[in-house]
């Protein structure tokens, strides 16, 4: 994580990623996810991983053009989006 290194998963960029993973790495839809960007926005995140249920509410938070949201499927797409 990036409390232990700092920087390594977001490049010294503040991020979020609410949700859970199933013991596949399947990533499952959140509730209030416009709540929670502006939450992370708020907290200093400007990166948002968005479970793929989710994307359509949270491209239309207010905030979706200050913050930017990375669809994720599965573990791996978070951390493959997280290392670019």
């Amino acid at each position: 994580s990036d409390r232990s290194t700092p920087g390594r998963w977001t490049g010294g960029r503040t991020g979020a990623a609410p949700g859970t993973f199933d013991i596949d790495g399947n990533v499952g839809d959140i509730g209030g996810i416009q709540q929670k960007i502006v939450g992370a926005y708020n907290d200093g995140a400007r990166l948002f991983l968005v479970p793929e249920a989710n994307c359509d509410e949270a491209a239309a938070s207010s905030l979706a053009d200050k913050v930017q949201l990375i669809q994720v499927s599965t573990l791996d797409d978070a951390v493959q989006a997280l290392e670019r």
